[in-house]
């Protein structure tokens, strides 16, 4: 990256260059839909794997209606083949956010915040390996089901009770 360039969030770049803005937790692409996206590495040129970014299907991302509005996508003109996707944090990018946040609330002496993130780093990783032993494929707790848990869920299922 030249020193005129701005670096694209969560890459490391040349000295004075980089950003320490995240990428959102999911966020929108569109892409020419001849590309095959049943092939890994076409897969890999759509998402920054390297950030802990990974590829989500349109048909996945069609199940959680308000990311759908939230992309100002029309569910009734998506096809398969549309040239839509997501690319969403990875499992172990949402359990490594929760552990900084559980450390950073440690520093500040937050007990409470810092055991709240520890829990859901913990409940994140043992849910994605139930997902995952019952079907290998499964996404697990990615940026995409963090998105579509509600408030409630957040409270009786994560036992997220504060912050």
């Amino acid at each position: 990256t030249r020193a005129w360039i701005l670096c694209p969030a969560g890459l490391i770049c040349d000295e004075g260059v980089a950003t320490t803005i995240e990428p959102v937790v999911c966020e929108k692409k569109e892409f020419d839909p001849t590309i095959d996206i049943n092939l890994e590495y076409e897969r890999e040129k759509i998402c920054t794997y390297s950030i802990g970014q990974h590829f989500v299907e349109v048909e996945r991302i069609l199940t959680v209606p308000h990311v759908v509005e939230r992309f100002g996508w029309n569910p009734e003109e998506i096809t398969n083949n549309s040239g839509k996707a997501a690319c969403c944090w990875t499992p172990d990018r949402i359990r490594e956010a929760f552990l900084d946040m559980s450390s950073e609330y440690r520093s500040l002496g937050n007990v409470l915040s810092a055991r709240t993130f520890a829990r859901l780093a913990e409940l994140s990783r043992v849910y994605t390996e139930e997902q995952q032993a019952l079907e290998f494929t499964a996404q697990g707790f990615d940026g995409l089901h963090m998105l579509n848990i509600t408030e409630d869920q957040w409270r009786t299922t994560w036992q997220v009770l504060y912050p």
